[in-house]
């Protein structure tokens, strides 16, 4: 289990990093079904 202390510290980084790959798929994915449709 982490401590609430170590989290603000490693927090930031982690889900800046987790959103940015969770944009880039939703970008592609977008663009697939863009194509598909048009």
């Amino acid at each position: 289990m982490l401590t609430p202390s170590k989290i603000p510290l490693y927090q930031p980084v982690q889900t800046g990093s987790i959103l940015q790959r969770y944009k880039n798929a939703i970008d592609k994915a977008y663009k697939g079904i863009y194509r598909a449709i048009t």
